[in-house]
């Protein structure tokens, strides 16, 4: 079969200073089976969190203070190797008693995303030894948890900005080197952690949390895919950064594992969009169309 698109589809907004029609051409409208996205499944690396020390600062970077959106995202795959007692952080930016940024831990079967101090909180179930997709939003006073891009609750609360810094597998309580009474460190896996400086809708989460980035997505200020698969430093593919971070008391030998298994595609289709003006002034611009087999096969 044959599928067939439109200018209209690939427009978005062009405008000009005449006050004359546009008009708007692509080079191509028609697709078929030949053109049919590919998908290779990749598992990567991922790495191994110990529950006594392992742990990765980021640090209190410019582009993690989300009062300047008042708005942010924070995407990651985990694997805890147990959910059953203690409180277990994986990713924090908090100054608690001041009641400063944001904490997520894993707390008797349940998974918390908290305003530091304790006011909003919202929170689902999750399981031992299973990949489970979070993304944790904040958008305007509302605090929202995604559990495999399904929203598990929102509830309210301001956010103000926390100088300690932004931690991996552990929390960094006001600057100090270990998590506060209570908090213990994270045991289990990590995978492709994600910091946006905007809140990701329900659709956007689901739509990419299975696939990688490309590292240059409007509003993404940390990628950290823990693709290095060996050594000491984890690298930030956000916005070209390609900066290394250090881990902390981790294993380079030991603790790069096999990672959450996410769905590259391996080919793409360029269309090129030609807008020209009454005057005969031309305008270029390229885009990506995927075409996927949505049809049931049929049984004779």
């Amino acid at each position: 079969g044959e599928v067939s698109i439109s200018a209209d589809d690939i427009n978005n907004g062009s405008s000009d200073d005449s006050d004359g029609a546009l008009t708007y051409e692509l080079d191509k409208t028609t697709f078929d089976c030949e053109d049919l996205i590919e998908v290779a499944s990749t598992h990567g690396t991922a790495l191994d969190f110990d529950d006594v020390n392992d742990n990765i600062v980021l640090g209190n970077k410019p582009q993690y203070d989300f009062t300047v959106n008042d708005a942010f995202t924070i995407e990651a795959w985990i694997n805890p190797s147990t959910v059953s007692s203690g409180w277990h952080s994986f990713l924090a930016k908090d100054h608690w008693s001041a009641g400063k940024g944001f904490v997520i831990y894993i707390a008797n079967g349940g998974i918390y995303f908290e305003q530091a101090g304790g006011g909003a909180s919202s929170s689902g179930g999750i399981s031992a030894s299973t990949w489970t997709h979070i993304a944790a939003t904040y958008n305007n006073g509302i605090y929202t948890l995604y559990l495999n891009g399904a929203p598990q609750g929102s509830s309210s609360g301001s956010y103000v900005n926390s100088s300690s810094p932004f931690v991996i597998g552990n929390r960094n309580h006001n600057g100090g080197s270990s998590a506060p009474a209570g908090f213990n460190n994270y045991p289990g896996k990590i995978d492709d952690v994600r910091i946006w400086n905007i809140a990701r809708s329900a659709s956007e989460i689901m739509s990419n949390m299975n696939q990688p980035l490309v590292g240059s997505e409007t509003g993404l200020v940390g990628y950290y895919p823990f693709e290095d698969g060996q050594g000491d430093v984890i690298t930030d593919l956000a916005m070209g950064n390609n900066a290394s971070i250090a881990v902390s008391n981790m294993d380079a030998s030991s603790d790069w594992v096999t990672g959450k298994a996410l769905q590259a595609s391996t080919n793409s289709n360029e269309v090129i969009l030609t807008v020209t003006d009454p005057s005969g002034n031309e305008s270029t611009a390229t885009a990506n169309v995927t075409v996927e087999d949505s049809i049931d096969p049929t049984i004779a």
